[in-house]
């Protein structure tokens, strides 16, 4: 807008290598500092990614899992089986990167079920709601074409933990 001054720059995004360092609690209340403070979460006791993608990265409070298949992570292999195995090994997996983040499937918003097959969906809900709890997030479910490694069911997944926003590394 013309006449108008740009307020002096932030002195936390004038870091050498442009990513602010968080110092206090109030820095949060910046969106501006949070919103570049991008991690990579990376567990063992999930799938290692089979391509160019993280298992969940952590901005702020805010932690984006990728979508998870039923992938035994000892061996890396594909669960097969009824859908409620398939369920139960996703659901395992995602708790396992969650939990690697500092939070719990407790700490879900939101979450994306995608099914090859809508007629699972009752099996599904079964055992889904066995982890979510009696406060589950807010929710969509997909029917898809195809899903890889010949998996019914795939779930991606956004969580909320405070306690993550304030990193001590």
């Amino acid at each position: 807008m013309p006449g108008t001054r740009n307020p002096a720059p932030d002195p936390l995004l004038l870091q050498r290598n442009r990513i602010p360092i968080i110092r206090e609690v109030r820095d949060f209340e910046n969106p501006e500092v949070w919103m570049n403070h991008k991690k990579v979460v990376y567990t063992d006791k999930a799938p290692a990614p089979v391509g160019p993608y993280s298992q969940a990265i952590r901005v702020g409070p805010w932690l984006f899992l990728s979508g998870q298949i039923a992938i035994d992570p000892a061996t890396q292999q594909w669960v097969g089986g009824p859908i409620e195995e398939q369920t139960e090994r996703v659901m395992e997996n995602l708790r396992a990167v969650v939990e690697a983040a500092g939070g719990s499937l407790e700490d879900l918003v939101q979450v994306t079920i995608y099914l090859k097959d809508m007629s699972l969906f009752p099996r599904v809900n079964q055992v889904y709601a066995r982890y979510v709890g009696a406060h589950p997030p807010a929710r969509a479910t997909v029917a898809v074409a195809d899903l890889p490694r010949g998996a019914d069911i795939e779930i991606a997944a956004v969580a909320y933990i405070p306690s993550a926003a304030h990193p001590t590394e």
